[in-house]
Order: structure tokens, then C-alpha cells, then sequence
């Protein structure tokens, strides 16, 4: 089978690792940065899918991430996701030890070795109870709940650590007890790249559009277009 993937940048560094035991391939990465802005992030990846032709599939390695994928179309090839809320669920391993990790923060964050120095990533508006907050009031009424609740210089982040080199060095700039640091498990990545029967994916056809669950089995589904 022929494919393109499409990938954010959070994933370089440990699509690197599994490459050195999967045959490499062709990966066209777009800025961690983009989340911020998840309208802007969806158009970008329907611009990169809609110029591609010539293969069997689109893989875009990302989950919903604040709803970026939801507007995605399939216009003549299939699209395959991670069916997961965003990259945290990804490098724990599974959707139940991010549900074990986060359930209940709707205003988790985390880290990761990608990240670099960003403060601005640690913030996350992707969990199933944000995106509930946000539905209901606004995502500014969300935000400003967050500010008053959750202070950033005193909830703990959640680093996920992967046994890359350079992870020591950046946990160790900021002081002890800034991070709880949690082992995470790079499976899901390497099964969705292998196709594994057991992959957490989603595949949208031509004339389905997505939708999102927002539990932490489902996530997200595909609909048929104009099935109400």
C-alpha cells in the first residue's frame, strides 16, 4: 500500500526512534505551534491533503487537538487519525493510561522532550472536560476559569518521558517537584505506522465526515454526510 503522512512535529523525535526498527519513510511535519490555533491548523492540513495523488491512503498523525481534525475531508482518498484526544494519549501508550492520568483535570498539563523550552505547550485544551466547559460557555469563559483555578507556577506538570537523550537535561532545568515525570510507551505510534490490526485509528472515507465523542474509548467517529 502507498502512503503519504502528514505528522505533527511533537512526533519527530520518537517517529526518529522507530525508525531505526521500521523502514524509514517520508514524513511532512507541521509546527507544534499550530495547536494554538486549531482553525488555522485545520486548514493547513486539508491544503497538504488536498494536493496529494497517487497513493492508497493519507496518514495525518494527529488525534482531535481541540477539534482541528473535525472539519477534515476525504475528497478522493482515505484518511487515516489516531483516535485519541491529542499527543499526550499518544506517548502514554493508550487512550485507558491517558484517561487514568487525566480524567477529571480538564485543565491538565503536560510536557514532553519536543517541546523544548515552550511554556506556552504546557497548557492543554484538549481534554474531554474542557471541550464539555468550552461547549457550554465559550472557550474564553473556559480559559478564564483556568486562569482563576489553576495557576501555572503551582499545578504540577506532567512530563512524559520517553528515554531520549537530552530529557535528564531538560527535566533538570527547572526545579525538583516542578514535574511528575511518567513513563510513557511509544506502541500506539509504532502500531498505527505498521497498520497493526490493533492500531487506535480511524479511517475517513469520501462522503463521511467526523464528529467528535469526546469519552476516552470512542473519541472520535466518522458519519456518513447527510445522515443526521
Amino acid at each position: 500500500m502507498k502512503r503519504k503522512i502528514i505528522a505533527c512535529e511533537v512526533f519527530k523525535p520518537y517517529l526518529e526512534q522507530i525508525f531505526l526498527r521500521l523502514p524509514k519513510e517520508e514524513i511532512d511535519y507541521l509546527e507544534i505551534k499550530q495547536h494554538n490555533h486549531p482553525e488555522i491548523l485545520a486548514n493547513h492540513l486539508q491544503e497538504k491533503i488536498d494536493v496529494i495523488t497517487d497513493v492508497d491512503e493519507i496518514l495525518v498523525l494527529y488525534g482531535l487537538c481541540g477539534n482541528a481534525i473535525l472539519p477534515l475531508i476525504a475528497r478522493t482518498i482515505p484518511i487515516r487519525v489516531l483516535r485519541v484526544h491529542d499527543c499526550a494519549a499518544v506517548l502514554l501508550g493508550s487512550n485507558k493510561a491517558y484517561q487514568e492520568r487525566f480524567e477529571g483535570n480538564p485543565f491538565k498539563r503536560y510536557h514532553c522532550f519536543s517541546y523544548g523550552d515552550k511554556e506556552e505547550e504546557y497548557f492543554s485544551k484538549t481534554s474531554p472536560e474542557y471541550r464539555k466547559i468550552a461547549d457550554q460557555y465559550g472557550e474564553d469563559n473556559a480559559d478564564y476559569v483556568y486562569e482563576m483555578l489553576y495557576d501555572k507556577f503551582s499545578a504540577q506538570v506532567t512530563y512524559i518521558r520517553l528515554g531520549l537523550e537530552g530529557e535528564n537535561e531538560q527535566l533538570s532545568r527547572h526545579e525538583p517537584g516542578y514535574y511528575s515525570v511518567i513513563d510513557g510507551h511509544l506502541g500506539m505510534l509504532e502500531k498505527i505506522l505498521k497498520n497493526d490490526p490493533d492500531s487506535t485509528d480511524l479511517v475517513l472515507h469520501p462522503n463521511e465526515h467526523f464528529e467528535g465523542v469526546y469519552d476516552y474509548q470512542e473519541v472520535i467517529k466518522t458519519v456518513k454526510n447527510g445522515v443526521l
